[in-house]
C-alpha cells in the first residue's frame, strides 16, 4: 500500500468513525433534547475521526521512543498510555460539552480503540 492508499484509507476510515460513533451518541444522548443529543454527536463523531489518525501517530510515535526495555514491558507501555490518553481526550471533551451520558457515549468508541490499541501494539512490538 502505498502513501495515497493509505491516506485514502485512513480517511475513509476516520469518516466512517465520525457516522457511526456520532450516530451512537446522538442515540445515547436525544432523551435530554435534541441539541444535547446532536451536540454529543458531534463532539464524540469528532473524537472519532481525530483519535483514528492521532492514536496510531502515538502510539508509533512510543514505539519508536521507548528503548532499553524488554518487549512486554514495551507493549505494556504503549498499549496503557494509548488507551488512557484515548480515553481521557473523550471524556474530557464531552465533560466541557455537558453531554448528560458521558460514559454510554464513550463506551463503544473505547471498546473499539482499545481493541484496535492492543493489536496495533502488538502487531508493531512482537513482529
Amino acid at each position: 500500500m502505498n502513501i495515497s492508499e493509505g491516506l485514502k484509507s485512513g480517511v475513509i476510515t476516520s469518516l466512517l468513525a465520525f457516522l457511526i460513533q456520532g450516530s451512537w451518541a446522538i442515540y445515547s444522548n436525544i432523551e435530554y433534547g435534541v441539541w444535547l443529543g446532536i451536540k454529543a454527536g458531534l463532539v464524540q463523531g469528532t473524537c472519532s475521526l481525530l483519535m483514528t489518525f492521532s492514536v496510531t501517530q502515538f502510539m508509533q510515535f512510543l514505539i519508536n521512543s521507548i528503548h532499553g526495555i524488554n518487549s512486554t514491558m514495551k507493549f505494556s507501555v504503549v498499549f496503557i498510555a494509548a488507551c488512557c490518553g484515548m480515553t481521557l481526550v473523550q471524556a474530557t471533551a464531552h465533560w466541557i460539552a455537558n453531554t448528560p451520558e458521558i460514559l454510554i457515549t464513550i463506551f463503544p468508541a473505547i471498546s473499539v480503540g482499545t481493541i484496535y490499541c492492543f493489536l496495533y501494539s502488538a502487531k508493531r512490538i512482537y513482529t
